[in-house]
């Protein structure tokens, strides 16, 4: 078991071997709105909207295995120009934890969305959001163990140190190895911009609600590198190196759809798509097809099944209450390379979005009959 887990962190190291900043894959990302794209902002109905989504990976396998909470309130404040526009605001906050050296990337991004009606009836919405804030990540050397360290270990050298330049002071390699480092060093944030469109159609007659959305994330591709890589870093000895091509975030693509239509009284179905470009290639590509069962008056449950392209089957459940409270739980089977280590066993996800409505009740004056008698 422990060759195996070995091999397994070999694999996940060659996956992150330059240390640069993946986002963050959600199976439910149709409950992280604000994540996936910054037009979703304000884009419901109700006062306020606060939610929020756990992912916890590779459980079953690693002690440290990879986790990635994050939450969001977004609001609809004010009328746009015109009275059937309005403009959205929103917070964001992200965090990922990968259990390879403990690298932890985490921010705070701020959004806003000006939402315009296709039609006076507003059942036609194209919306266009923008997100900015910052991203700081750290990385704990002293949890970590490097490649060449690791390959030491496997040729059965005793005291096995790392030359990583990241993982030395300034890139010297005698006298003490990975903790020869000042953690500060080790330390670094930058300015992420994304902006993204929706367009939103709601047929009321027929049932049916249809979403599209198209984003762009990393506009400024900033400069996400470590200490003496370049980036800009909270202790010494690193510069800022803004020249450095490698140490940029890459821009990504993401596209995203959601179609709702009524089968009959009772159910309903609901399939979507995300397509999302990564960094070093390897498209994130999910299909999912999950349907809907009115249990009652208040409660509709979901469930349904989904395909990550190439890498894991997906399997969701969830219900919504009163249609203000969402509810959902995924588990993730893995279908990589990398099953028969893992045992097909994924990751799972807990989210939960509730929206606040606060509306001032009509007060409706009594009226007094006097029939004629």
């Amino acid at each position: 078991m422990y060759l195996g887990r070995l091999f397994l962190l070999l694999a996940l190291l060659a996956s992150f071997s330059t240390l640069r900043g993946q986002d963050i894959h959600y199976t439910m990302f149709n409950m992280a709105p604000l994540k996936i794209n910054p037009a979703n902002t304000g884009n419901f109905y109700g006062t306020v909207r606060v939610g929020g989504i756990f992912r916890d990976q590779w459980f079953s396998i690693l002690d440290d295995e990879y986790k990635s909470p994050s939450f969001y309130f977004d609001a609809p404040i004010i009328r746009g120009f015109r009275d059937q526009d309005w403009v959205g605001v929103g917070l964001s906050v992200v965090s990922d934890r990968v259990g390879l050296g403990n690298l932890r990337t985490s921010g705070s991004l701020l959004s806003a969305s000006y939402h315009y009606a296709l039609d006076k009836k507003g059942t036609r919405i194209l919306t266009l959001g923008v997100q900015g804030g910052s991203i700081s990540r750290k990385l704990e050397t002293g949890m970590f163990l490097a490649g060449d360290a690791q390959q030491m270990i496997l040729e059965g050298t005793n005291n096995a140190q790392s030359t990583d330049p990241l993982l030395t002071s300034s890139g010297n390699t005698g006298g003490g190895g990975p903790g020869n480092r000042d953690q500060s060093d080790i330390e670094g944030s930058y300015l992420d911009i994304n902006a993204g469109v929706t367009y939103k159609q709601v047929d009321e007659k027929a049932g049916t609600l249809l979403e599209l959305g198209f984003a762009v994330g990393h506009i400024n591709q900033g400069d996400e590198s470590f200490g003496s890589g370049g980036g800009n870093t909270t202790g010494g000895g690193g510069g800022n190196n803004n020249n450095n091509k490698d140490s940029k975030r890459p821009m990504s693509l993401l596209m995203h759809g959601r179609y709702v239509y009524p089968v009959n009284d009772v159910w309903s179905a609901e399939p979507s798509f995300l397509f999302q470009t990564n960094a070093g290639g390897g498209n994130n590509i999910i299909l999912q097809g999950v349907a809907g069962y009115q249990f009652n008056d208040q409660i509709k449950l979901k469930g349904g099944l989904g395909y990550r392209v190439g890498d894991s089957g997906q399997i969701i459940i969830g219900a919504v209450i009163d249609e203000l409270l969402e509810v959902g739980l995924s588990y993730d089977l893995n279908f990589s390379e990398l099953s028969g280590v893992s045992n097909y066993q994924g990751g799972f996800e807990l989210a939960a979005s509730y929206i606040i409505r606060m509306y001032k009740k009509p007060e409706i004056k009594p009226s007094i009959l006097c029939p004629r008698f």
